[in-house]
């Protein structure tokens, strides 16, 4: 029974194939899901959140107008990438509704982080490796992930790198970054 080859068509497809055929299961779940899991209704729906569908149709607006300037303005004063990259996150956390901390918890302890968070950029604005160290434990402990916010630090890298690209033949029109 060694080597054997069950299935064939499955088994031995091409690469491509086998890539197309994940991105169609992929989007079959995430329409099931999006049609069937009671916890997205009930949940979200019940309190107007939007989730990632609600950031892609605004053209990642908290990308664009919060992780971003944060981003660019750290890099302009001198700061590390990480630095910057580490307080954009801080400023898209308390600037979204996370659903990835809501799933893990509920909308008071959103409202709490938020509000500890918001407390903590109003002193340091790019907060030093010590304060994210302390806020990554608790985190840690609470079994709580910025998921959602750090989705939208991806976007924010997204437009950076897109906007630098500008810079070398690609006018900023063409990036679609200051789209309002």
């Amino acid at each position: 029974m060694a080597n054997r080859i069950w299935n064939p068509d499955m088994e031995c497809m091409s690469r491509k194939d086998l890539e197309a055929l994940q991105l169609e299961r992929l989007k079959a779940l995430v329409d099931y899901c999006d049609k069937n899991v009671k916890f997205y209704h009930d949940r979200f729906e019940k309190h107007g959140i939007t989730g990632a569908r609600g950031q892609a149709e605004s053209g990642f607006a908290v990308a664009r107008k919060t992780g971003l300037p944060i981003l660019e303005q750290g890099l302009a004063e001198g700061r590390s990438l990480n630095d910057c990259l580490c307080a954009a996150l801080m400023h898209i956390l308390v600037t979204t509704q996370d659903t990835n901390l809501i799933k893990r918890s509920n909308l008071a302890v959103l409202g709490q982080i938020q509000g500890a968070v918001s407390a903590m950029l109003a002193v340091r604005p790019y907060p030093d490796r010590q304060i994210l160290e302390a806020l990554d434990q608790t985190f840690i402990r609470r079994n709580l992930s910025p998921g959602g916010s750090a989705d939208l630090l991806a976007a924010t890298c997204f437009f950076h790198f897109l906007k630098q690209a500008g810079t070398a033949g690609v006018s900023p029109e063409e990036t679609g970054v200051s789209r309002d």
